[in-house]
């Protein structure tokens, strides 16, 4: 679930080392340490305490609403002007479901949420918080959703609606690339290819394709907290993270999912490369194995990165011992095209 850009603040954190240590780091204490561990996931030591700025918030406004997949093209335009204007807009949150379901085919859902103070408002599913959502208004060209669950609720409740179904097995790739509609409508015309080929076959249960904003005003807002080695910080424009979720059942069918999802990122991945719009910058939480996050936060920061594990843990207990995650030595060398064509 998106969350309000720049409200969390993680003050400080308690980490053990390699050697057992356990050290402070904040912007004052060990800040390098503190800086890399923003990004650098389980390569430098681990974190047993996390210290939070709380700040207060009342209930939101947001939940899911579902359309009908006829009018792609406005809820992909309105996902751009959105994303361009959260600046001036920040109590918005916003992300776009496309989901390809085996034996249905493609539904909308798009997932709001409203940050501000819903006081005495009386937002609803005929009254969307405005300016914010002014886009995705019923009287806007989207039109109403034909299903939705949304309210004024807290933030617990809006996110458990957002599990899962159980007992499958998941595949996550991720891309990055500037929020432009004509670049957007190319890439959601190349899923629309890809994923119809497939959501009929025995080994496929659905696929889920998220579309997130990602702001410069997001970039701002965590630097006035202090520095982090994410490299978001390369980019002056406004940039979009898209999520691949395939689902499947059965581990006879996992190489045929991977082999699934690499066509499709690779094919995302050469044409954004082809009109200039990937990014380098890949979400860990959402790469697939095969892809490098690490190297995507661009050289100078992985430089920052081993500079920390030179410091901090020097015999490289956490990349050579404790196996799972991206690991630091592998950083800038997974970079292989994976396989597609424009």
């Amino acid at each position: 679930m998106p969350f309000p850009a720049g409200e969390l603040e993680m003050w400080a954190s308690e980490v053990v080392l390699g050697n057992g240590t356990i050290v402070q780091a904040n912007n004052r204490t060990n800040p390098d340490l503190f800086t890399a561990l923003k990004g650098s996931s389980n390569n430098l030591g681990i974190v047993t305490r996390f210290d939070f700025i709380a700040f207060k918030q009342g209930n939101l406004w947001g939940g899911a609403a579902v359309y009908n997949a006829t009018n792609a093209v406005e809820h992909l335009k309105a996902f751009v002007q959105f994303t361009d204007k959260l600046a001036e807009r920040p109590f918005g949150s916003l992300l776009l479901l496309w989901t390809y379901v085996k034996g249905t085919g493609l539904s909308f859902t798009n997932l709001y949420e409203y940050t501000g103070d819903v006081t005495g408002k009386g937002f609803s599913p005929s009254k969307f918080p405005s300016p914010e959502f002014d886009e995705f208004a019923p009287t806007s060209p989207i039109g109403p959703p034909v299903a939705n669950t949304l309210r004024e609720a807290n933030l617990s409740s809006l996110t458990a609606e957002l599990n899962a179904p159980p007992n499958l097995s998941n595949i996550f790739a991720t891309i990055t690339f500037t929020n432009n509609l004509t670049v957007l409508t190319h890439v959601a015309k190349i899923l629309n290819e890809e994923l119809n080929k497939y959501k009929d076959q025995d080994f496929f249960v659905y696929a889920g394709v998220q579309f997130q904003p990602l702001p410069r005003l997001f970039t701002d807002e965590g630097l006035k907290k202090g520095p982090n080695v994410l490299g978001l910080d390369r980019y002056t424009d406004n940039n979009v993270f898209l999520l691949l979720d395939i689902a499947w059942s059965g581990a006879q069918n996992d190489a045929k999912i991977r082999e699934v999802t690499a066509e499709v990122i690779g094919r995302l991945q050469g044409y954004l490369k082809s009109v200039n719009a990937l990014k380098e910058f890949r979400y860990l939480n959402y790469a697939y194995q095969g892809q490098d996050p690490l190297g995507g936060y661009g050289a100078a920061n992985v430089e920052k990165i081993k500079a920390a594990s030179r410091k901090y843990d020097p015999l490289h207990v956490f990349q050579k011992l404790v196996p799972g995650g991206f690991k630091l030595a592998d950083a800038g060398k997974m970079a292989a095209p994976l396989p597609g064509n424009v």
